[in-house]
């Protein structure tokens, strides 16, 4: 039990710094990055830089919420499965975060780059 608890507490704390990266995203004045390696865009080139960052942060804070439930629940998935299950179901939910997490961003820079 005390294996659980430690990993849930380790799994809130993950979760828990990608929160608050949304939150200060939310309240930022410039234009956010997701940290994909492109250089952040300027005010200038973004129709509305409010709902810009709003966007990212509310990504950045279910993204934070999601991976600390994914990654709190991986024990308990272990007791139920073979342990190659659990790990590609977690590696597979894992992905599919991102993947989310990625699309947003992309559809944030349709929606509010100008061209």
């Amino acid at each position: 039990m005390t294996v659980y608890l430690v990993n849930i507490a380790g799994a809130c704390f993950i979760g828990l710094i990608f929160i608050l990266l949304g939150i200060h995203q939310c309240k930022s004045e410039s234009p956010v990055t997701m940290n994909t390696g492109e250089k952040p865009l300027k005010a200038e080139q973004l129709s509305d830089v409010k709902a810009w960052n709003k966007g990212h942060g509310k990504a950045l804070i279910t993204f934070g919420l999601v991976m600390a439930f994914t990654l709190g629940t991986f024990p308990v998935g272990l007791n139920y499965m073979n342990a190659l299950t659990a790990t590609i179901i977690w590696i597979m939910a894992v992905t599919a975060e991102l993947i989310g997490l990625t699309a947003n961003h992309n559809r944030l820079e349709r929606i509010y780059r100008k061209h």
